[in-house]
């Protein structure tokens, strides 16, 4: 797929490249590294060569380019470097679940008896220092449901006179949107938020709360 679009004038470039690859194919390479971690050196270099080929395409350099150069030159970790994070990352994830979870229930309980045994996914997660069963377990919940009304808060999403954006001068939206504001009570507190588009089409939204006391953005 990257050498296709390698050949494209709209995908040639090394951050379209490399994007495309960290986005797209490595999550691909990477599932279920839990499992075949245990795999021999020689299955798991094939992997990397799969890596190493993409950083070629990337960065164009020639195949007798030595491998850390290139990995270098194109932003990349080799696989087996991220593989103990990975492996951390989803342990934790699994230790911070209550009992019902099937998975993390069969994970609390199970002891490392495999012996001279090859050892098996959970025994090489406990090589690496990747169990830790110490997981805060932690749940963000909504102060408030916002099917609930709040007191003494109201929403205006709407203009004192119907409006189309594509059609009207933008002179004449802001004189409307001020006109809504100037109708607003001393005693109220108004609070503005927003979301738009910058000529690059980077997207943000934010807040701004205008108090007597003082403004906070």
């Amino acid at each position: 797929m990257l050498k296709f679009i390698s050949i494209c004038d709209w995908g040639a470039d090394a951050g379209t490249l490399r994007t495309t690859y960290v986005t797209l194919i490595r999550p691909i390479l990477e599932y279920g590294c839990q499992v075949y971690g245990v795999a021999s050196d020689t299955n798991l270099d094939k992997l990397e060569r799969v890596q190493l080929s993409v950083a070629r395409i990337v960065t164009g350099l020639r195949g007798s380019t030595p491998t850390d150069i290139v990995l270098y030159e194109a932003d990349l970790q080799p696989l087996r470097l991220r593989s103990t994070p990975n492996h951390t990352k989803y342990f934790s994830k699994l230790f911070s679940y209550n009992n019902q979870h099937r998975t993390a229930n069969f994970l609390k309980s199970w002891q490392n008896d495999q012996g001279l045994r090859k050892s098996s996914p959970l025994g090489h997660a406990l090589k690496i220092d990747a169990l830790h069963s110490l997981v805060e377990f932690n749940s963000l919940k909504a102060i408030a449901s916002p099917l609930d009304s709040l007191p003494n808060v109201f929403f205006h999403t709407d203009l004192l006179t119907h409006t189309n954006k594509s059609t009207r001068h933008p002179e004449y939206l802001r004189q409307a949107a001020l006109e809504m504001i100037n109708n607003i009570t001393i005693e109220a507190t108004p609070i503005y938020t927003d979301g738009s588009k910058n000529e690059i089409g980077h997207t943000g939204s934010g807040g701004f709360v205008n108090h007597g006391r003082g403004s906070f953005p």
